[in-house]
């Protein structure tokens, strides 16, 4: 499955469409992801008509860094109630 998922992101390019994107997008990074960089989460939220970037400090993708799920969802909730009046 893994295998499936890589191919699909290192083939996949979406970023010329992403400039026509008025959707709101929360991008969310991780400031020590190794697997998809913060910089990469930077590029999508740049390039998307409406956008805002979070990066969630001092975590990774990979669990060799810890897993902050209370961090996740607290960023995922305030997130959530900033959009609610926009519902």
């Amino acid at each position: 499955m893994m295998a499936a998922q890589w191919r699909a992101c290192l083939e996949y390019d979406s970023t010329t469409k992403l400039p026509t994107c008025q959707v709101p997008m929360h991008v969310i990074a991780f400031e020590q992801d190794l697997q998809t960089p913060p910089a990469r989460g930077k590029l999508v939220a740049d390039l998307a008509g409406n956008a805002q970037l979070h990066i969630l400090p001092g975590m990774g993708h990979f669990s060799m860094f810890g897993h902050k799920p209370e961090a996740v969802c607290s960023m995922i909730k305030a997130i959530m109630e900033q959009e609610r009046p926009n519902l």
